[in-house]
């Protein structure tokens, strides 16, 4: 039986919440392509979303491992609906 390991930290200081919004501005400024890594989806207002591909760019820059589990759901008239949920770890193991 797999145990469920706590992840205890101390609160990330200011200086280090301004350092990893300051990394997530240089990812996105000079390696994230517009459309690609983030963009507007239509019908959703004008404000950019970030994308699959930018949220994989994220996990890889902080070192996170996501693990994804898919559920298809069978419905009338040939419909399918796919419900997705993925758990972030630390590269340890370590689930967040």
């Amino acid at each position: 039986m797999n145990e469920l390991e706590v992840y205890e930290e101390k609160p990330l200081t200011i200086s280090e919440i301004k350092g990893q919004v300051n990394l997530i501005q240089q990812v996105m400024k000079e390696v994230m392509v517009s459309g690609e890594h983030y963009g507007v989806i239509p019908g959703c207002g004008d404000k950019p979303a970030l994308l699959k591909a930018g949220a994989e760019k994220l996990i890889f820059t902080f070192r996170m491992v996501a693990d994804p589990q898919e559920e298809i759901i069978e419905l009338p008239n040939e419909h399918r609906e796919y419900r997705y949920k993925i758990k972030i770890l630390t590269k340890n193991g370590v689930y967040l």
